[in-house]
């Protein structure tokens, strides 16, 4: 996956994810409730980041319209 600089966060945990998955397949360690986990956190970052980016086009999208009133 190709990410942008702001999603950083999310690459690490992906990065994370692919780790754990490999420790898991090596040895004999149930790892699959700290995957699930990672997963969730994944979901809850990107849902983060798709709001943060709506707003600002919602208010960018304002200025723009301000901007044009004038």
């Amino acid at each position: 996956m190709n990410f942008l600089d702001f999603e950083k966060p999310i690459e690490e945990l992906y990065d994370l994810l692919e780790k754990t998955k490999q420790n898991e397949a090596k040895g004999k360690v149930d790892l699959s409730k700290s995957i699930e986990d990672m997963k969730k956190k994944i979901e809850d970052k990107k849902g983060k980041f798709m709001a943060i980016l709506l707003l600002g086009s919602v208010f960018s999208y304002r200025g723009i319209l301000t901007d044009l009133m004038l």
